[in-house]
This record gives C-alpha cells, structure tokens and sequence, in this order.
C-alpha cells in the first residue's frame, strides 16, 4: 500500500472523471502493480535482448561537456536518492547526461502543503512532478509566471521525447498553444489501459453452477446472483457474495463500459453539441443497470463501505465469486499473494477467470482507454534554456532503449548479462533511486513486453491469460469514446463542474427505493444548476474556436 498511498495524491492526465483519475492510480501500484511486477527479474530465465515493442528512433547523443545540478522534486525522492554515492544505477543515469540530481522532497501526507509554501516563497525546484497542467493550482502557476515553457525547439531534438509530446492526449494539455510541463509516462500507448477495468470470477464455481461465459448484462446479473444463492462453495450456509470491487471507483467506472455513457466522467457528444457525461441523458440506463445489481443482491450489500484491498479480501478467503478489478497479470499476481494465505483446494490460476464486461445498449463491448500518462513534470521559470535542455536530456534518456533495458534489467554485468543476443538475469535488482526514476518516465515494458520476462515473477498463466484478453479485447472492443482535445480544454467553469458531488449522489440512488432515473434527477436538481449550464456552454463554445469536431 505504500506505493499506493504515493500516487493516490497526484493526479493525472486521463480522460475519465476524477473517480476514474484515482482509481487508474491505484491501478498500477500497490498490490500486483505490472511495473513493480515485471521490473525486478529473478535469475532463473533468458530473454530477448530487445525486449521493447514501442522503440522510437535511438536517442542522439545525449551526454555535455558542461554538468548541471538539477534539484528535483517529488514524493519521497529525498529517501529514493539518500544513498547517491552508492547507487549504481542513478550515478549510470547521471553520468550518461552529465547532471547530479539534488533531492527536494515531501511526503504523500505533506504534497500540497509543501509544494505551495515552495511556490510562495519562490522555491519551487527546477524539476517537479505534480498535477495535471489544466489543473487549478499548475493553471494558477502559469498565470503567475512560476512554471515555464517547454519550447518546441528544445524538445524536438530528441526523437523519443518530441514523439510522446506530439502524440494527442499530450497535445491536448497545451495552454495557449504552448506546453507548460512534461508529461510523466507511465503507458506506452493509450490501448494499454484496455486491462485497467474487468472481473475475476471463480471459473470452478461457473463450472459447478453450469454457468456459461457471459456477454450480457442480463447474463452476468444472472451469473452474479447464482453465485450469492446457490451455494456454490458447497458449505451449506448462505454467505457467500456474488460480486464485490477491490476500490470503489473502480466499479463505478467499470459498470459505465457496458452503460449508455461509457466515458462517465468526461465529455461526450449529445444531440448535436458537447455535453459532460454526468448530466446526459444516458445516465439514466447507468443508474438502472447499477441499481439493479444492488437491489437484486448480485452485488456485495457492504460495496459503498469497503475500504480500498477489502474486496480483494474477501475474494482472496473464499467469500465471493466475482471481484471487480484490473486484470493485469500484475493485479491477479497481487490478489494471488493474498489468496495463498488461506486455505484452497487449488491455486488461483487454476480456479479463476478474467472477464471485460457486458456489451453497452449501443451492441459494442467497449474498453477502457486513457492518456498514456500520469501527471506531469513541471519546470522552474528561473531555469534557462541550456539547462532545461540538460532536463530533457534526462527525459530522452529515460525513454530511450538503453534507459528501458536499464530500469528493467538493471546494470550490464551486474544485474544481468547477454549471451547470443539474450538478456539473462543474474540478480534481482535493487537500487534506490528506482523510486525517483519512476516518476521521470521510469517505463517498464508493461503488456506489450516481453512474456518471457513477464513470467520471471509472475506465474505463466497470468501472463498468457492476461495477454489473451489483451488481444481480444484490442480485437473486438471500442475504446470508450474520448477525444483528447476536449478533456485538454483548459478552463475555469470546466474544471469546476468535475468538483460537483456526482459520486456522492450516485451512491445515494444506487442504495434507494424510489425510481433510479427520477432519484438521479432529483440528485442532481440540487446542484449549482447555472454552473452545469455555464461549463456546458463554455466547453462548447471553446471547442467550436478551436475547430474542435
């Protein structure tokens, strides 16, 4: 959880609502995340020694005749730089670039509190990682002068950085047509969160119950419900649970795929203009499907109270037959890690099944999609062209395949050696000062990488299971309806109108009596109705200035 508790304070560059924000954060770390999964190889396999499946062209040379100190700011970075001299990994970094970084940190309790006294009294660092660029207080720092830009003609000179800042979700973060940060990556490619939303169910319980896969939402009601009432642990009482969720907002992000507005949380196209999600008409299917589950007992009665991890175990002690997660094989190796330490009559690779989720009224199965990255790297205005230009060294090098190969197999000779074109580990690595080159574009290989390494600490049939949904679900599921330029468009009403209690709200219905369409309606009635009307208008009436279809 500490890896968790980290990332659950920034906030990141996605397309969903700001429940889907944190629940894509809480996604990739903690328990089963892939990067901490796939980062740290045993030394018991060889594999290819070009493990990457996204290279961008080679960086050029990357090195300087003049060194820089570049202080640099995030969580906990203090702790993962406190032994430099000894960090083998962080002095290759520094060395390659010719810089030293000088730690300025803060804890996840002290983020805000700390980094806003730094921007008061003019000591912000030269590099800091932080909020998404049109968030309030990074929007009030461009204002104010305290963050510079990031001018084309500095970043466009290395290849793997100039093609993540033209991609189009990192377009869509300019303000006034200039960048104001760099975008901190944690996906190769926006289709990689297609594993970010899906159920584990128990496949020997289907198999017990004669359950067949299902497609609709009907049938995955009916499967839920089987799974509370009959009995299908075999113990004669009437406690088990049909579907549960590790995190809140993850199920409330996960039910949308198969709603009527399956980008909840962010803008969607509606009767001819731009409309936020929360307050279309599609909301009405979304709450009706939710409602159902609850009222019908297919969903865990205690879902609204359940801290973070909970449903994971519950899941993991044989109480539940469906759990509402991400289906990496990152995520099931962390849910397995739990399941181990009760007693079972077969591993969890050979008692479970990972499913997308039902088809949306419109027939399409849709996916989850997203920026390809988390939050960003914000620059000091007092740091000059030629030592912004050594940071975005750094950054070049961190993307570049010689960085990956080192932030996933460690140091040459060290940590693993080659032989006829294959990586083969000698240890595990270990170093520090991985803790602050996660928050520099510090990429693992993520699905796309090689299986072979995947498979050094995760067990096979996760990988290949994982894997298969992967494929199948880039092969027959939409990604959720996002255009980039949209969510990007950087205003105060805007962000206002994504402050609103919708969440709060949306519980309320899910756990009522009455009608769920009219309680929605009512829920919402009670809002700022001027502010909905207002962010609608001035959203559509930026996007029509900006050409935006």
């Amino acid at each position: 959880m500490k890896e968790t508790q980290k990332k659950s304070l920034l906030k990141i560059v996605t397309t969903a609502s700001v429940m889907t924000l944190s629940a894509s954060l809480l996604a990739a770390c903690g328990n089963g995340s892939d990067k901490d999964a796939a980062s740290s190889p045993s030394a018991t396999a060889s594999v290819s020694a070009s493990p990457a499946t996204n290279a961008s062209t080679a960086a050029p040379t990357l090195s300087s005749d003049k060194h820089y100190d570049i202080t640099f700011g995030s969580i906990d970075v203090d702790k993962a730089l406190a032994e430099a001299d000894k960090d083998a990994m962080l002095q290759q970094v520094q060395k390659a670039v010719n810089i030293t970084l000088k730690p300025q940190g803060f804890s996840a309790d002290s983020v805000n509190e700390k980094v806003k006294l730094w921007a008061a009294s003019g000591q912000l660092p030269d590099l800091l990682t932080y909020e998404l660029t049109n968030g309030p207080t990074a929007s009030q720092w461009i204002q104010q002068g305290l963050v510079r830009e990031i001018p084309e003609k500095l970043y466009s000179k290395y290849p793997n950085l100039n093609k993540l800042m033209n991609s189009p979700e990192v377009q869509a973060t300019k303000v006034n047509g200039k960048f104001y940060g760099l975008p901190r990556l944690s996906k190769f490619s926006p289709d990689e969160w297609a594993l970010d939303r899906g159920y584990v169910v128990r496949k020997d319980w289907m198999d017990k119950l004669g359950i067949k896969t299902p497609k609709t939402f009907d049938e995955y009601l009916a499967m839920f419900k089987a799974f509370a009432e009959k009995d299908p642990d075999g113990n004669a009482k009437n406690d088990t649970i049909g579907l549960t969720t590790n995190f809140l907002d993850v199920l409330t992000t996960t039910i949308k795929l198969g709603s009527a507005v399956p980008n909840l949380g962010g803008w969607m196209q509606e009767d001819g203009k731009w409309m936020y999600s929360w307050a279309s008409k599609g909301m009405g299917d979304y709450v009706t499907k939710y409602r159902k589950l609850y009222a019908e007992g297919a969903l865990d009665k205690d879902f609204a109270l359940l801290k973070v991890g909970e449903g994971g175990d519950k899941f993991a002690q044989g109480m539940v037959g469906a759990l509402n997660i991400q289906i990496s094989e990152g995520s099931l190796k962390g849910l397995k890690d739990k399941w181990d330490k009760f007693p079972h009559d077969k591993p969890m690779e050979d008692s479970i099944a990972i499913l997308p989720g039902w088809t949306a009224p419109d027939n399409n199965l849709y996916r989850f999609y997203g920026g390809s990255f988390f939050n960003i790297n914000y620059v000091n205005t007092s740091v000059d062209d030629a030592k912004l230009d050594a940071i975005l060294r750094l950054n070049e090098y961190n993307l570049s395949e010689k960085g990956k190969e080192l932030f996933n197999y460690g140091i040459e000779g060290t940590d693993f050696k080659k032989e006829n074109n294959q990586i083969v580990p000698l240890q595990k690595i270990a170093y520090k000062s991985t803790g602050a080159f996660f928050y520099l574009n510090g990429v693992s290989l993520g699905i796309n990488g090689s299986k072979d390494v995947r498979k050094l600490n995760i067990p096979a049939k996760f990988v290949d299971m994982s894997s298969q949904m992967y494929d199948d679900l880039l092969k027959n599921a939409k990604p959720i309806p996002i255009n980039f330029a949209v969510e990007g468009i950087n205003s105060p009403l805007k962000a206002k109108v994504g402050t609103l209690k919708w969440g709060e709200a949306l519980i309320k219905v899910v756990l009522g009596k009455d009608d769920p369409v009219k309680m929605w309606q009512e829920q919402i009635a009670q809002f700022d109705q001027k502010v909905i009307n207002d962010a609608i208008t001035e959203v559509n009436d930026i996007a029509a200035k900006q050409g935006i279809k």
